[in-house]
């Protein structure tokens, strides 16, 4: 083994040893696939069970925006439609074209009755009229039943392309970790993943955290009103909120 060897494998090894700082739980697990993943300049499946199943949160909880952005919205497309399939009134706009068309026709049927009672030559008018508004009132009903039928396959169509998306989810998850890892090891400024966003650990460090956070906030905000002029004053010298 050549010292070029030696020292990448060096390299490697003090590199893996910096996951377990990186993801806070489950080192061992991302440690091989960071192995896996980094041993190899293609692309090496895995599947990642909890970004398979939480999807975006997975994502957003370890700092990754943007491709948790992208796949709650092509997630969002696909409940859309599972929902939309499964409960929404597909033919509730046929429905009230039928409303419609039968209020006309209750009228124009009162208008053939009176041109029959009278003898009228308007009454084969009105005649085909009627026949006419019975027949879209039938093609409309036959269009509502197809509109229920597809229900159902919207909402398939809809669980499928959401099984889509988890299973890219999940087999890209580790890569992106990995990358974001990389770029961690170069830029330790950048925020870790942290697998406590999901199952809090250590909730006193925590919870001190954040105090300590909100107090900081707080601090510079009261600073910054501290600095505001004074509010304008009216010219009977009160000022304009009293």
């Amino acid at each position: 083994m050549t010292d070029n060897q030696i020292a990448a494998e060096d390299a490697q090894h003090d590199r893996l040893a910096l996951v377990g700082d990186f993801v806070k739980s489950s080192a061992d697990y991302y440690r091989a696939r960071f192995h896996e993943i980094g041993s190899q300049s293609s692309y090496i499946f895995s599947f990642n069970l909890w970004a398979f199943l939480l999807g975006p949160i997975w994502f957003s909880a370890r700092s990754i925006w943007n491709w948790g952005l992208a796949f709650l919205i092509l997630e969002t497309f696909g409940w859309v439609q599972i929902i939309r399939g499964a409960f929404g009134d597909l033919a509730a706009g046929a429905r009230e074209r039928i409303e419609q068309i039968e209020g006309t026709l209750v009228f124009r049927q009162k208008q053939l009755q009176a041109a029959l009672d009278k003898g009228s030559e308007k009454a084969e008018v009105y005649r085909r009229t009627v026949e006419s508004l019975e027949a879209n009132i039938g093609e409309i009903r036959m269009e509502a039943v197809r509109a229920e039928e597809a229900g159902l396959w919207i909402m398939l169509s809809g669980l499928a392309a959401l099984l889509l998306v988890k299973f890219v989810q999940a087999a890209m998850a580790n890569m992106i970790l990995e990358k974001r890892f990389s770029n961690w090891l170069s830029n330790r400024s950048l925020v870790r993943h942290d697998a406590s966003l999901l199952w809090p650990r250590g909730g006193l460090q925590s919870s001190d955290h954040h105090r300590n956070s909100g107090a900081l906030q707080f601090s510079k905000f009261f600073r910054f009103v501290h600095r505001l002029p004074n509010p304008p004053r009216d010219p009977n010298g009160r000022h304009w909120w009293r």
